[in-house]
């Protein structure tokens, strides 16, 4: 299966950013998604080693294996999906920001009850 080599950050026929995000991080994706597909499907469907691969298609070896962790990651049974992935992640910032006022509302409360006495 031929997968194109890849260079630099994913861009549209105007040089603008293609507007993916990787969901991990939160920055533009470097590399499209259907090209990070392939490149985890060209190294399993392969008997060279990972680095073989990457180098192959001008790409890290870290890069690679993250990709394939994160397809193994994302085909185990049960696992979440993009979307299930993105909601739990915006719940957990939620659940940071309410800890942080509550905190910030306690103490508050304990200041003005040491003030008014």
């Amino acid at each position: 299966m031929p997968v194109p080599r890849c260079h630099g950050a994913a861009t549209t026929t105007h040089g603008q950013s293609h507007g993916q995000h990787d969901p991990v991080v939160g920055r533009p994706a470097k590399y499209p998604e259907e090209f990070r597909r392939e490149a985890v499907a060209l190294y399993r469907g392969s008997d060279r080693a990972r680095a073989e691969v990457a180098k192959s298609l001008g790409i890290s070896d870290g890069a690679l294996a993250a990709w394939v962790k994160a397809a193994e990651r994302d085909e185990a049974p049960g696992a979440l999906d993009a979307n299930e992935r993105a909601e739990l992640e915006r719940l957990r910032k939620e659940n940071k920001d309410l800890r942080m006022d509550r905190e910030i509302l306690r103490k508050a409360a304990d200041f003005a009850r040491e003030t008014n006495r």
